[in-house]
């Protein structure tokens, strides 16, 4: 196996980032080259405004998973939309692990999108699915010490300040 490496999506890794959600043979179907153009679109808006929204897990050459969240600064905490290792070789090997455990810390350091100060939480809302064989997300998450918010068991968050407890602005 090789050593998974993480990165911050920036402009050399951006295709990558574009590309990791498209099955291989459908790379060439022009519903899905239009939704990777428009995928770049907003990833190139995403890297202007916030500099940081999204890691890449690089297994040997290849990416093999990936994270993509949003800082919240009215709330002080970054909204995890996506994490995602998508081929089944690469399950079971802790890309996911070390994709959220590289966010996590990152975002204890201070931000200049929070005044200076670091995130109080992660939050993110999970959703069945995926595929047959794939660890569910809810369990992933709470694995991962994150706490359910109210009585919705798919919205979840991690304090990152000691005795945070997380409550959405309406």
């Amino acid at each position: 196996m090789d050593e998974v490496r993480i990165r911050d999506v920036a402009g050399e890794n951006m295709d990558d980032l574009c590309r990791i959600c498209i099955p291989s043979v459908k790379r060439d179907d022009p519903t899905f080259i239009t939704g990777m153009q428009e995928k770049r679109e907003w990833a190139l808006e995403m890297l202007q405004t916030w500099k940081s929204f999204a890691r890449l897990a690089y297994e040997g050459s290849a990416a093999a998973g990936l994270i993509q969240y949003k800082p919240v600064p009215a709330e002080r905490v970054v909204h995890i939309y996506c994490i995602f290792v998508p081929e089944r070789e690469h399950w079971q090997k802790g890309i996911a692990t070390q994709l959220l455990s590289s966010l996590m810390e990152e975002m204890r350091e201070p931000k200049v999108w929070f005044g200076d100060e670091p995130a109080l939480a992660l939050v993110t809302r999970t959703f069945p699915g995926g595929k047959s064989g794939q660890y569910p997300a809810r369990l992933f998450f709470a694995k991962m010490g994150f706490k359910q918010v109210g009585e919705d068991p798919d919205f979840l968050y991690y304090p990152l300040r000691k005795g945070f407890t997380y409550q959405p602005v309406e």
